[in-house]
């Protein structure tokens, strides 16, 4: 990130690699997604907005729109996407 300092910059690397070693300890399979990737399979425009994926999430998961209510809620969204798309990958699902 262009305007976080070197301290923060090594902490953040830092604690990206011991939740990756503590993963991989686990045996868990770990895949880095990027955006673009679990954007398009959810059909989100290219350069779509948080808003852009809390809607998505609130049409997708009804039963928990309140979870996306408020749109500071759009992280919590877009983790909800992205976890979708894990799943869709893991079982093969078609959305």
């Amino acid at each position: 990130m262009p305007d976080q300092g070197a301290s923060s910059g090594f902490l953040y690397g830092s604690v990206s690699g011991a939740l990756k070693m503590a993963i991989r300890g686990c045996l868990v399979p770990l895949t880095r997604v990027e955006p673009t990737a679990w954007k398009r399979a959810l059909q989100l425009p290219p350069g779509s907005s948080k808003e852009d994926s809390r809607q998505k999430a609130i049409q997708l998961f009804p039963e928990g729109a309140t979870t996306f209510a408020r749109v500071m809620d759009h992280n919590r969204a877009e983790a909800a996407l992205i976890a979708w798309y894990g799943a869709k990958l893991l079982t093969g699902l078609r959305g």
